[in-house]
C-alpha cells in the first residue's frame, strides 16, 4: 500500500482548497448588493449581445465564454449599470427590477410582467464604475451596428456602481467543465505522490 509524503498531501489540499474558493456562491447576497433591495427604479434593456473574445483575453472572466449573451441594463439615473452575463430568461427581459439575487420582476417588450425564480445565480457589485462593462457595452454596440451611438457609451461612463450578474445552469458543459477540474487535481495529486516515490 503506497503512501504520499504529507508535504505532498498537504500541498495537494491547499491547490484544491485554492481551486474550490474561486467557484462563485450560487443564490447569496453579497453585502455590497444589498443596497439594490432597496432600488425602485426599473433597469432598462440598453443593448443586447455576445460576450467578446477581447473581453475574455483581458480580463480572464472565468464565469462565460466567447459568444455567451449578455445584456446591459441601467436605470434613468446615471447610479448603475448591470451586466446580465450568460444564458438566463433575464436575456430576454425589456426591464427588469430586483427582489432577490435569485428573483427578479421582468417586463417584457409587450409590458408582460413576470417574476423570474432563477436557480444558481451569483452576483458581484462593485461600488465604483468598473472598466469591464464599459468594454462589454462598447462591443455590444459594434455587434449590433450600432458603433456611431456614443450617447449610450457615454451614459454607461457616467455611472457611478457596476453590478455583474451570472445565472450558471448545471447543462452539460458546466458538468463537463467540473469532471475536467477534477480529473486535473487528481491528475496533480497523483504527480506528487509519484514524484514522492523517486
Amino acid at each position: 500500500m503506497w503512501m504520499c509524503e504529507a508535504p505532498h498531501l498537504l500541498l495537494g489540499l491547499l491547490l484544491l482548497t485554492l481551486v474550490l474558493r474561486v467557484r462563485p456562491q450560487f443564490n447569496l447576497l453579497p453585502k455590497r448588493c444589498e443596497y439594490l433591495q432597496a432600488e425602485t427604479q426599473l433597469l432598462d434593456l440598453k443593448c443586447r449581445g455576445t460576450f467578446p473574445m477581447v473581453a475574455y483575453t483581458k480580463f480572464r472572466d472565468t464565469f462565460i465564454m466567447p459568444g455567451e449573451p449578455i445584456s446591459i441594463f441601467m436605470p434613468k439615473s446615471p447610479d448603475l449599470v448591470m451586466a446580465v452575463m450568460k444564458q438566463s430568461p433575464l436575456q430576454s427581459c425589456s426591464k427588469i427590477h430586483f427582489v432577490q439575487v435569485n428573483q427578479y420582476e421582468c417586463i417584457d417588450s409587450d409590458g408582460t410582467n413576470t417574476t423570474l425564480k432563477l436557480t444558481n445565480t451569483s452576483m458581484y457589485c462593485f461600488p465604483f464604475h468598473i472598466q469591464i462593462i464599459d468594454d462589454l457595452t462598447n462591443a455590444c454596440l459594434v455587434q449590433n451596428g450600432d458603433d456611431d451611438e456614443t450617447d449610450l457609451l457615454t451614459q454607461v461612463l457616467a455611472t457611478k456602481r457596476g453590478v455583474m450578474q451570472y445565472t450558471f445552469e448545471m447543462n452539460r458543459s458546466t458538468k463537463m467543465q467540473s469532471l475536467v477540474l477534477l480529473r486535473g487535481m487528481f491528475t496533480l495529486f497523483a504527480l506528487l505522490c509519484i514524484r514522492s516515490w523517486l
